[in-house]
């Protein structure tokens, strides 16, 4: 495993990553993220998709991307293929 200087350098155990497939007005916990990219967590971080934070789905585009979610207040549209570098419980 290789340490991207942002952190412990993990990589994502399968048994514990949720695929985007989330459903319209349910809330998740972020338990992590399961991406070795550091553009793209620093990218969600940006977000407001922070390790700990929880977030409600409000709404999907009628193809399925982007998803409405809902955090900290306002509304973030996210693409499918970003929701899925996230490691999800479902509350």
């Amino acid at each position: 495993m290789k340490n991207n200087g942002l952190g412990r350098g993990r990589r994502c155990h399968r048994k514990n990553r949720r695929d985007a497939y989330v459903e319209n007005g349910d809330n998740y916990h972020i338990v992590g993220y399961c991406c070795e990219d550091c553009d793209l967590r620093k990218k969600l971080m940006n977000y407001g998709l922070f390790r700990g934070e929880e977030f409600k789905v409000i709404g999907k585009a009628p193809m399925g991307d982007p998803i409405e979610i809902k955090i900290n207040g306002y509304r973030l549209f996210i693409r499918n293929n970003e929701l899925k570098k996230l490691i999800l419980k479902k509350i």
